[in-house]
């Protein structure tokens, strides 16, 4: 088990996209988890704007350098895709089915029952636990903004290998760290330089998602936002049988400590921050924040 992912890991680069940067993580091994190298590439303003490539021929320039200078050349990656360009709903089917006619069910739904803001997406389910089988939570994205990364990719290169998004990079990063309780209901809150992600777990499950763009958004704005997505929790999705028990802040916003001083004082949970053990030296070195995503993005070798 462990020899084969040791050679599936010399095999799998994790890439993750930002307005502001590209970040790159590969592994030696996951058992244990060892680092070979962590990258970061400062990309200019304009190349990538809320999740959309805007200038694909500079872009692309950019990574075939990285490729050449990272030595990561026809390696299988695996990225995300752009938080604004992802939903995460909860569904209840009006029966148990199989996973072949859920899938035939939401495409039957799709732009009816089940409202999303883009055409043509891709889209992915997961069961939930319990008797009936009828709870699902369903993903879904534009399929033209994750064919613009996976053909960026091959262009230079690189074999994509699959797609994932940020709140289940973050939950694995957590769960390595060994400060995460399943059972507990969970907020993730990733702050970037222009960009909020809010989502909330449990059991494992991601059951909501929410990306809010920073340009012109006050702290004070941002903490009535957030206590407002946990009451909603709390009283629509939980029916006021439960709450948020713990909330989990990261990312690399330049004032990301002095909004987590703010955020504490308006909230009654506890909030943790990323936990920089040992294995992650590598990314400790670099002096650059933000990497929990990419990490938790390598994690997921593990899981296939």
């Amino acid at each position: 088990m462990i020899q084969s992912l040791l050679s599936r890991s010399n095999q799998i680069i994790h890439i993750v996209f930002s307005e502001e940067a590209i970040r790159m993580v590969e592994l030696k091994s996951l058992e244990p988890l060892d680092i070979r190298q962590v990258q970061y590439y400062e990309l200019p303003e304009g190349i990538i704007e809320r999740g959309r490539i805007e200038d694909p021929e500079t872009l692309e320039a950019i990574l075939e350098q990285c490729v050449r200078d990272w030595k990561i050349k026809r390696k299988k990656v695996q990225f995300t895709v752009p938080d604004p360009y992802v939903i995460v709903r909860q569904v209840e089917l009006k029966e148990a089915l199989s996973d072949q006619e859920i899938h035939g069910y939401l495409y039957m739904e799709l732009g009816s029952r089940i409202q999303i803001p883009f055409e043509d997406p891709v889209f992915d389910f997961v069961k939930l636990p319990g008797d009936d089988a009828r709870q699902i939570v369903f993903f879904a994205s534009p399929v033209d903004i994750v064919s613009d990364y996976r053909d960026l990719l091959e262009k230079v290169h690189l074999e994509p290998l699959t797609a994932d998004i940020t709140p289940l990079a973050l939950y694995r990063y957590y769960s390595y760290t060994g400060n995460l309780d399943e059972t507990d209901h969970l907020m993730f809150i990733h702050m970037e330089p222009k960009q909020l992600t809010i989502s909330v777990f449990h059991e494992g499950f991601p059951l909501f998602m929410r990306p809010i763009a920073l340009e012109e958004i006050e702290f004070e704005e941002l903490y009535s936002e957030i206590e407002k997505i946990m009451r909603f929790y709390r009283y629509s999705v939980l029916q006021d049988d439960g709450e948020i028990g713990k909330v989990y802040l990261s990312g690399d916003h330049p004032r990301i400590e002095t909004f987590n001083e703010g955020l504490s004082d308006v909230l009654s949970v506890k909030i943790e921050q990323p936990v920089k053990t040992r294995e992650f030296e590598h990314v400790i070195d670099t002096g650059i924040e933000g990497f929990e995503v990419a990490i938790g993005l390598a994690l997921k070798e593990g899981l296939r």
